[in-house]
């Protein structure tokens, strides 16, 4: 992995950033798994986003939107108290586009090897 690479993936601030594994430090089997694994997340990632799908045919109508009769200002309340708490460079970084890819590659497993939005701790 080359040095611009890490850039893009090292967690780039806090504490977290001590605790980033480069692949080279990996034992065998695990580096090569990692490798790969890291290499088909970047290939999906740089397709063109669809939705979900079925056979790579796009799902209509999955999700309607529909009135539950639940107030949703109760989640709003707390977007919003989240905001506010909050500074503008922390939240520059909390939030992305709909179709930002940072947002698709988003998820609750942390392995440091793909860094997104503020980590708990900061927050």
């Amino acid at each position: 992995m080359d040095s611009d690479t890490v850039r893009k993936i090292r967690p780039s601030r806090g504490a977290s950033a001590t605790h980033f594994t480069p692949f080279s430090d990996f034992p065998e089997p695990a580096r090569s798994r990692r490798q790969k694994n890291f290499e088909r997340i970047q290939a999906c990632l740089a397709e063109e986003f669809r939705g979900i799908t079925t056979a790579g045919v796009p799902v209509e109508g999955l999700f309607p939107v529909a009135s539950t009769g639940l107030s949703l200002e109760p989640v709003l309340d707390a977007a919003n108290d989240l905001r506010s708490a909050l500074t503008n460079a922390q939240w520059a970084e909390a939030s992305f586009a709909i179709d930002d890819r940072a947002w698709r590659a988003w998820h609750n497993m942390h392995t440091f090897l793909i860094r997104h939005g503020l980590p708990l701790h900061t927050l």
